[in-house]
């Protein structure tokens, strides 16, 4: 949706009263805001926010509609669905890493895992487990719980990773 045009004004009308205009020519603000509303009016009330605050951070002087269009490359759109989305994803990654280290903690701290558990964990789990000598790989292809030894070598290793 476009920037609506009294918003489009505004922010134009405070751009020119912060920074002086390099230009000379004798055309009139009306007819340079309206070239600028046909150039860049098609951008929604964010880009135009976004136009805005770079403009000040950035130029010492009002910018040309060029430099306007360039430093609107950096804005992202970001949808609500969108940003609703990677929220989501993000609490999931979290999840499924806490339920992971929930894992391999239950596997070094537990002498006795019952074997229906470990063959409930998922395949790279349990691959992850055996490369930490929590697991061993059977012949047959199952997962079993390796002897307190070696688990407490990898209980060692878990505690610097964490501390």
């Amino acid at each position: 949706m476009p920037c609506p045009e009294a918003e489009f004004y505004s922010i134009m009308a405070g751009l020119q009263a912060c920074l002086p205009s390099q230009s000379r020519s004798d055309i009139s603000l009306e007819a340079q805001a309206e070239g600028y509303r046909r150039m860049l009016g098609e951008y929604p009330l964010a880009a135009m926010k976004y136009l805005e605050a770079e403009v000040l951070k950035r130029c010492q002087w009002f910018p040309t509609i060029a430099e306007c269009l360039n430093i609107l490359k950096g804005f992202t759109v970001r949808h609500p669905l969108a940003v609703k989305r990677s929220e989501v994803l993000r609490r999931i990654s979290a999840e499924h890493t806490t339920r992971f280290d929930e894992a391999m903690f239950r596997l070094v701290a537990d002498d006795e895992v019952p074997q229906a558990w470990i063959d409930a964990l998922p395949e790279t789990w349990k691959q992850m487990a055996e490369t930490r000598s929590l697991l061993r790989l059977e012949e047959d292809g199952s997962y079993t719980l390796r002897q307190s030894a070696a688990r407490e070598l990898a209980a060692a290793r878990l505690a610097r990773k964490r501390g």
